[in-house]
């Protein structure tokens, strides 16, 4: 097959399990939700990023550019995440070994809140990023690069 017929195809594969995987998060979504998404929001930007030079770059680069900011935005909430867990389990470490000092414990605990907060906010920041990356213009970008009847490039 053409090497533009298997760009295309596998590109809009994945931009629309992205966006099918962000249409379904709601505030109640686990962490593990938006951390799938992230991945495959990883590898739409690993495929557009191989085959680019298939691609219109000025176009190319409009998308990438809002596939980015909805990359960094979950990149950020799963490293909060990350870092919460860490600090719950060397608190639970601390408490197992009898090492814990209460003011040790509280500074763990004030810690871990703090990080919650800014996972909350970019949490609540995702429905922006998210809107952004499937506003019209984007979508129809997309259509016009990738989708099934997207024109050659000449």
């Amino acid at each position: 097959k053409p090497i533009l017929e298997v760009a295309r195809r596998r590109t809009w594969r994945m931009y629309r399990r992205v966006r099918r995987e962000g249409f379904a998060i709601t505030p109640d979504s686990p962490a593990t939700d938006l951390h799938e998404l992230r991945k495959s929001c990883k590898k739409l930007r690993y495929l557009m990023e191989f085959f680019q030079a298939l691609f219109p770059a000025a176009e190319l680069r409009k998308l990438t550019r809002e596939l980015k900011s909805l990359q960094d935005n979950l990149g950020d909430f799963n490293d909060l995440e990350i870092q919460q867990a860490a600090l719950e389990e060397a608190a639970g470490q601390l408490v197992e070994r009898g090492e814990a000092p209460h003011e040790t414990l509280v500074t763990l605990g004030r810690l871990v809140q703090s990080l919650s907060e800014r996972q909350r906010l970019e949490r609540e920041r995702f429905a922006a990023c998210f809107v952004e990356f499937h506003a019209p213009e984007n979508v129809e970008r997309a259509v016009r690069l990738f989708g099934p009847r997207a024109e050659p490039r000449t």
